[in-house]
């Protein structure tokens, strides 16, 4: 379980409890804690390792100066290193209970149970931690905290096994709470929040992001994905768009000099799990996949278990469950079309997964916005970003990925420009009308802050690709369009030459 600042979620703020292996098969308990004042994170950590299949009773406190790890009942470890209120109350909107969740790997999170979550906002004496150990009651037990939201709020984040927690305010603050609006992910879809910075002379400074392109070639730096001249004309058109709103782009280019890599097609979307497991998976129908190796590609022969590693590649059993043919199609290169190799585990297959390129890597989002270039077959989309407020945003997942056919080329550089907009927590401007529900209560029906794209130069829109105002016949909802609709937006789906401005 830890307290993450939605707000900064790069920063190590807050309090973090749990499991941690600092050498292989010693894994122990640990109390993390960093005040929002402090510089340097503390970390306590049990003197015994932790004993799988047993209950543990663990309790962390933090008085303001000393912070306290239990386990059991029996105090283990204490330390001064932190001093101060772990935050102030006008960033209580940004802060989140999280249980079971991943740190910074998608292995991490926590396999096991949770039979009791208990916050207080006082300190507890040694008996009264005692006493809790001798009667653990049931998950989400009642919180004695009125500080905090109800029991009945405990929400999936992402498409991980997370739970999180929002505070609320407290009930008489020494400052107004920042809220976030109801249609809003974090508090800078306040619109005073917006209202003060756009008011604010100093903050209308310009501002510079630092933006990373990844580009691969071969071992002696020869046929890159990307030429020199394609960077520079994206980073051209890329500075342009940005410049009226004070935002200057650095770039960054990071060279893979790697055959290896820049042989093999980079597939995003598609998880290694699902490819050649016996069911058409989507995200991954694509050539070079072979249809999902075969999934996608309608009724093939029955695999024989007579076919399976007789030094023949047997197209019908080239799949997951039954072991890639037992290795029978990855002998080596090949050029023939037939007999592909599609194993995920054999350095001849002809793909590489994105996820495995990051790794690789190892380039994080938390300094820089990194831009990859990839294949998928899934949809009509030829980018996708994570929004600042996603999990994974400053993580080796986050950044934006594009195709490479549309970076860098005569009017196929609204692309980047439209994913870094996402990148910045940007919207599409038909948000509030093609992509809600009809009865979501944010459904944008006048151009507003607070509803749809949570901005109000935008007028509502449904999504098209026409250069002009769209037709309402096909426009779910029955909500109108209110001409003059902001289809020339790059964060419109019209045609990137005809985009000029963003939201």
């Amino acid at each position: 379980a830890d307290l993450f600042d939605t707000c900064h979620p790069s920063q190590k703020n807050g309090w973090r409890i749990g499991i941690a292996s600092h050498e292989p098969g010693k894994a122990t308990f640990f109390f993390s804690i960093r005040t929002d004042r402090n510089p340097h994170t503390t970390v306590i950590s049990a003197p015994h390792e932790y004993q799988p299949q047993q209950w543990t009773h663990l309790t962390a406190t933090f008085d303001g100066t000393v912070a306290s790890l239990y386990v059991d009942g029996v105090l283990v470890k204490a330390d001064r290193g932190q001093r101060g209120p772990l935050f102030s109350d006008i960033t209580r909107e940004c802060k989140v209970v999280r249980l079971g969740d991943k740190v910074q790997r998608d292995d991490a999170l926590f396999r096991g149970s949770v039979d009791g979550v208990r916050i207080w906002n006082s300190l507890l004496t040694k008996s009264e931690i005692c006493s809790l150990k001798e009667h653990r009651g049931a998950i989400l037990d009642p919180l004695v905290d009125g500080n905090l939201a109800d029991a009945d709020i405990w929400v999936g984040v992402n498409q991980n096994d997370a739970i999180k927690w929002h505070f609320r305010r407290a009930a008489k603050p020494d400052v107004d709470a920042i809220v976030i609006p109801k249609c809003g992910e974090t508090i800078c879809d306040n619109p005073d929040v917006v209202h003060r910075y756009s008011n604010n002379w100093k903050l209308k400074q310009p501002k510079t992001v630092k933006y990373i392109i990844v580009n691969v070639a071969d071992d002696d730096g020869s046929n890159p994905v990307l030429t020199e001249s394609q960077i520079t004309l994206q980073d051209i058109d890329l500075k342009r768009a940005f410049k009226p709103y004070n935002i200057t782009w650095l770039l960054e280019v990071t060279n893979v000099n790697s055959s290896f890599i820049r042989t093999k097609t980079i597939l995003a979307g598609c998880p290694v799990a699902l490819l050649g497991n016996g069911v058409c998976d989507p995200e991954c129908d694509h050539p070079v996949t072979h249809s999902d190796a075969g999934d996608c590609g309608g009724i093939r022969a029955e695999c024989q278990w007579l076919d399976v590693e007789n030094g023949i590649c047997d197209p019908q059993c080239n799949n997951q469950m039954n072991d890639w043919d037992g290795g029978d199609c990855c002998f080596g290169p090949s050029d023939n079309v037939s007999e592909p190799c599609l194993d995920p585990a054999s350095e001849f297959r002809a793909y590489l997964m994105l996820d495995d390129l990051r790794r690789m890597l190892g380039l994080t989002n938390t300094e820089a916005v990194v831009v990859h270039l990839a294949e998928w077959s899934i949809g009509g989309s030829i980018g996708f970003a994570t929004f600042p407020w996603d999990n994974d945003a400053f993580t080796e997942r986050g950044g934006v990925v594009v195709k490479p056919s549309v970076f860098g080329r005569q009017g196929a550089t609204g692309t980047l420009i439209h994913e870094l907009g996402h990148a910045l927590g940007l919207w599409h401007v038909h948000h509030g009308v093609t992509e809600m529900e009809c009865n979501d209560p944010c459904l944008e029906t006048e151009p507003s802050m607070l509803l749809g794209d949570m901005c109000s130069d935008t007028n509502p829109t449904n999504e098209h690709t026409t250069c002009g105002n769209p037709t309402d016949e096909n426009s779910p909802c029955a909500v109108p369009s209110i001409a003059p609709t902001p289809y020339k937006n790059f964060m419109s789906y019209a045609g990137k030459l005809l985009c000029i401005n963003i939201t």
